[in-house]
């Protein structure tokens, strides 16, 4: 007779019993030693594995979810081994629903969820999969509407987008189609919203408000993007932000016919950032 999935959850098996020896192995501190394992084991059978041992209703809540987290934690770390992450985040982010349902106010519970889309959205970001990558940051929003690193990430992604299409602004009516220069605005409207909203959080202001003037200049706005531009490469951020802040600026001067001006703004780049590739 076949077991109900009650008792399928209950049963302990070799498999079962190996699965929870490789989530041990990474509470024990041997990240490696597992997301190998993981990565070793067939897709499926550890999806049905995984949830077995999150949905074990033996387990005081305590427990569950500390494997639920591990679960998360060893999937995430195979998942960022490979070129193709999705099977192994599909894992995680499965346990990532589950944790998030029972969050409710649990502080600690929600950052570690918003946390995990930080890391997942940087991952798909690096490998340039935006469609992956579009995915998680909505997920991420849909349950973090104000996160500042996330609407940064998003604004980030429709700048991208617009890069996409090539359109150089100074031929805008001459080579490209109405759609193309209309999708290639819409795209820089979106960002330039989404930095003014990360504006508003302290932390990240100084990178939303570089993003928010970088996009004004492309869109031909001169005269609000070297304020903001100016702002971020006197701001006391991060000295990758005011060297971006000042290639803008130059890149504005000299799109203005003032190259005393943009020369000036380059070596104030290049000093803090001397071995850069530009200027």
């Amino acid at each position: 007779m076949r077991a109900s999935a009650r008792q399928w959850r209950r049963r302990r098996t070799p498999a079962r019993d190996a699965y929870l020896a490789l989530l041990e192995r990474y509470a024990a501190g041997d990240a490696d030693g597992a997301a190998t394992g993981a990565l070793a084991l067939d897709i499926q059978s550890t999806q049905r594995l995984a949830r077995a041992v999150s949905e074990t209703e033996s387990a005081a809540k305590p427990e569950r979810v500390r494997r639920r987290k591990l679960i998360v934690r060893v999937h995430t770390e195979a998942g960022l081994r490979k070129a193709a992450p999705q099977p192994q985040l599909l894992i995680a982010g499965d346990e990532v629903d589950r944790l998030w349902k029972g969050a409710g106010d649990d502080a600690d519970l929600r950052l570690f969820v918003r946390d995990w889309y930080l890391l997942v959205v940087s991952q798909f970001a690096t490998l340039g999969q935006l469609q992956s990558l579009k995915a998680h940051i909505h997920e991420g929003l849909s349950r973090f509407k104000d996160d500042p690193e996330l609407l940064l990430a998003r604004g980030t992604l429709h700048e991208q987008m617009a890069e996409s299409t090539n359109v150089d602004r100074s031929l805008l009516t001459r080579i490209y189609t109405p759609a193309m220069a209309a999708r290639w605005r819409l795209d820089l409207y979106d960002a330039r919203a989404d930095y003014a909203r990360a504006e508003r959080a302290p932390a990240a202001r100084a990178e939303a408000r570089l993003r928010w003037g970088r996009v004004q200049g492309l869109l031909g706005d001169t005269d609000s993007a070297m304020p903001a531009l100016a702002e971020a490469s006197a701001s006391d951020a991060p000295p990758y932000l005011r060297y971006l802040a000042h290639l803008f600026r130059a890149e504005l001067l000299e799109q203005a016919d003032e190259p005393a001006a943009a020369g000036d703004a380059y070596e104030s780049a290049l000093r803090l950032w001397p071995r850069a590739n530009a200027p």
